[in-house]
């Protein structure tokens, strides 16, 4: 779709849509360009849109699982970053199919603020091979410092995503 940038300076009479130009701003700067053709009933009820509206019924259950989740925080964990990062988390969940109570249990783990470990000396601090006990691996998701998800082991999604 074609647009025309107005210029520097130039500051249009109104913003808006009127009959079939829709005149608005962006970054600072002014623009005209047609109106779209597309209505949200289109969106909606066309075939072609179908995967559109898929994915905006994914995306809103899991904005519902991640919004319960993060009100529960403590006021000074809360940023918006963070609400997007269970977002998303949550929509790649529900896309493996896990249950939105397993993915409550997943968020909720992984805004805890992972547990210190008590110093041990350098020859006990040695990864071990043992593989007869698996983890709780709601336990193994936390937010870091930096505010990213990490993962204390590595196991293949089948097991996260038991319930």
């Amino acid at each position: 779709m074609a647009k025309i940038d107005l210029g520097e300076g130039i500051k249009p009479p109104f913003m808006g849509t009127i009959q079939n130009l829709c005149i608005y701003e962006m970054y600072g700067r002014y623009y005209i360009r047609l109106k779209s053709s597309l209505t949200s009933k289109r969106v909606k009820k066309d075939p072609a849109f179908r995967n559109t509206m898929k994915h905006a019924a994914i995306l809103a259950e899991a904005s519902r699982i991640a919004a319960a989740v993060y009100r529960a925080l403590p006021k000074e964990q809360k940023e918006h970053a963070l609400y997007r990062k269970l977002t998303g988390i949550a929509i790649r969940m529900l896309k493996e199919g896990a249950s939105p109570t397993v993915i409550t249990a997943a968020l909720q783990s992984a805004c805890r603020k992972p547990e210190k470990k008590a110093a041990v000396s350098p020859e006990h601090n040695r990864p071990s091979c043992k593989r007869d006990v698996q983890p709780d691996t709601a336990s193994s998701l936390y937010i870091n410092q930096d505010g990213y998800l990490e993962s204390s082991i590595v196991l293949p999604v089948e097991i996260v995503l038991l319930e």
